[in-house]
């Protein structure tokens, strides 16, 4: 059995933190969760077993010692900033976990204070949250009206719609330590809970032979590199090097963690639980670190992770001798994170790939290899499209003009959607907000009230428009052909109808129409959107379909004064994946200011709503004030 941790005191005691994430299913075939739908619905339910999370800890900057081994990638960042927590959340979902489960040390901690911060980061992006129950641990238990008083705010907590639940109850885990490590500790644990949690214990000696018995157990002991508690859980730890401790009593090897790591995955255990993804204190974390950072930006640890969890490593961005032409890539930029902007140097593997010619012009003004070209003009201009239902990985094999693009200026390689089904995500992207909406019900069903991308640059003295492929007339609140109106974001802001009625118009053709005329006079607005019709989306045809398309429209494009002016930026992403892929989607950014560049900083839709504000100079709107920045991970100059 794995050696139980030591206590320490006060501001250094062991936190345990997990921070539940609901995966989609692709990124864990095993684990089903709730769809994001339900999840905003309030009825999140875990479907089946394993879970897959880590310990996660929300007590920065008090714990002083938390970087005095290692140095995380984000520096000494603050529990209570949410593009923190935003950036923590979409690591632990690029590494294939389900959850993580937040150190909770009673109702008046700091913890407390910052679990619902982390359940609206995890609301946010689809993910769950439970607590880790931690004063059981102290040297004196809580009194039974204390155990009470803090049981009674956690369920209080735990109606929020991002909480985990199992069999319908929210999930909390117990660090149960001292006196509290006894059959009389667990029977004083659920006499408290008063059967309203799926409860989760720290095992001791003999504890399958309590009469009472909680609704599973797990160990945490990070100085174990590996530890299973029969089908109950099964544990991993990266190493354990504590501050105040002169030898590290588990040294980290990326060797043998892979090795546990497929040991844990081959066990069957149905809480399969990683020690930690930020303990710096005790040097245990998996988070990015200077230590042990990645040419994929994500840190060796998490890559490892989602190896083991997923079985699809993330795409390497592929080059080949550095040049300043289209075919001679110069290594990418990959960025770690978004929060603060930090730059690791990627070494990835020289690969020869076969791509298809890609017919837009060079920049006039030709970019330095390292993508910032000093000559590149300011952007003025953004036009976005938008397609449909196709992940990453499916995008990159199925629309190879699009993807030699993507290779060609940069692309957004660990971009997440937001939710299922589309509109939501149209809704993220417009007003930064899906505005609580689960369906794709048309306008009338759901007027959205505040202010749109759109309406900002009007507001801000710029110019919007929308291009609505097979749309019939401005603004239309109903379906008609290939024209859905759930693709139209701009038709559900009631307090900007009129600006919609004037400026979301039929989009035309490649030969005739408002957008060949803006493209061939210069005259696309600051902020421009192109959607196209359920076919050429390749909602209801293929993607090579959608790729002819776009290349038809993106050569008039290129050939047009706008983009030969430099000042116009050029941005194709997908509203969601085919819900097998984790919601990770292509974002390719076109300008002269890019080059050969990969940006593995998880980003996601409201960084692009962040990205439309800031180039019109506008207040920012709802989750794009908290998004991780877009133009700083590209690089874009506004």
């Amino acid at each position: 059995m794995s050696r139980a941790p030591e206590n320490t005191t006060n501001r250094n005691r062991w936190a345990v933190t997990l921070l539940v994430v609901a995966v989609l299913a692709s990124l864990l075939p095993i684990a089903k969760f709730a769809s994001p739908q339900a999840v905003a619905a309030g009825n999140a339910q875990v479907a089946g077993l394993p879970i897959r999370a880590a310990f996660y800890y929300p007590w920065y900057p008090e714990a002083e010692h938390w970087s005095t081994r290692y140095t995380p990638v984000l520096g000494k960042y603050r529990s209570s900033d949410p593009a923190v927590l935003a950036t923590h959340v979409a690591e632990a979902r690029y590494a294939g976990l389900d959850a993580f489960v937040s150190s909770y040390w009673g109702k008046d901690s700091k913890t407390a204070e910052r679990l619902p911060l982390l359940l609206a980061a995890a609301r946010d992006q689809g993910f769950h949250v439970a607590a880790y129950y931690e004063p059981e641990s102290r040297a004196t238990a809580p009194t039974p009206a204390t155990l009470r008083a803090d049981f009674d705010s956690l369920a209080a907590l735990s109606s929020d719609p991002a909480w985990l639940r199992v069999g319908g109850k929210p999930v909390l885990f117990v660090y149960n330590t001292r006196g509290e490590a006894s059959c009389a500790g667990i029977r004083r644990i659920l006499t408290a809970a008063a059967d309203r949690f799926y409860l989760n214990a720290k095992v001791f000696r003999g504890y399958r032979r309590c009469s009472s018995q909680p609704d599973s157990w797990h160990q945490y002991g990070p100085a174990a590199a590996y530890d299973q508690q029969h089908a109950f859980s099964a544990t991993v730890s990266p190493g354990f090097d504590k501050f105040d401790e002169s030898q590290p009593r588990l040294s980290r090897d990326l060797t043998r963690f892979q090795s546990d790591l497929a040991r844990q995955v081959a066990s069957g255990a149905r809480w399969q639980l990683v020690t930690s993804f930020n303990e710096w204190g005790e040097g245990s974390a998996v988070e990015p670190a200077v230590e042990w950072q990645s040419g994929n930006g994500m840190g060796a640890y998490l890559t490892a992770m989602r190896d083991a969890y997923v079985g699809r490593p993330e795409p390497s961005p592929t080059v080949s001798s550095p040049g300043p032409t289209a075919s001679a890539s110069a290594s990418p930029t990959v960025t770690a994170t978004a929060s603060p902007t930090v730059t690791a140097t990627a070494s990835p593997t020289v690969t020869a790939t076969a791509s298809p010619t890609v017919t837009a012009p060079p920049p006039t003004s030709s970019p330095t290899a390292s993508g910032t070209s000093p000559s590149a003009q300011r952007i003025t201009k953004a036009l976005t499209i938008v397609v449909e239902n196709h992940s990453l990985t499916q995008m990159q094999r199925g629309m190879p003009y699009t993807y030699a693009l993507a290779e060609q200026y940069g692309y957004a390689s660990n971009w997440l959607a937001i939710r299922h089904p589309s509109l939501p995500n149209y809704l993220a992207l417009a007003g930064g907000s899906t505005a609580g909406v689960t369906d794709d019900a048309p306008p009338p069903a759901h007027p959205v009230a505040g202010r749109s991308v759109f309406g900002a640059a009007l507001a801000a003295g710029r110019t919007a428009k929308a291009y609505q492929e097979g749309m019939s007339s401005n603004c239309q609140t109903s379906s008609s052909g290939r024209y859905a109106p759930k693709h139209n974001p701009w038709a559900y802001y009631v307090e900007e109808r009129s600006a919609c009625q004037a400026l979301d118009v039929p989009a035309g053709s490649t030969l005739s129409g408002a957008l060949h005329d803006d493209i061939v006079g210069g005259g696309l607005p600051t902020v421009g959107e192109l959607t196209p019709d359920l076919c050429n989306d390749a909602h209801d045809c293929s993607l090579g379909t959608a790729d002819a398309w776009l290349q038809g429209w993106l050569s008039q494009i290129f050939a047009g004064a706008d983009w030969r002016s430099g000042r116009l930026a050029v941005i194709i992403t997908a509203d969601e994946d085919d819900g097998s892929h984790g919601n990770n989607v292509l974002t390719v950014v076109m300008h002269p200011s890019q080059d050969h560049r990969v940006v593995t900083a998880p980003l996601n839709h409201y960084s692009w709503t962040r990205l439309m504000t800031e180039l019109v100079k506008a207040p920012c709107l709802e989750q794009g004030c908290v998004a991780a920045s877009m133009s700083d991970a590209f690089g874009l100059p506004l």
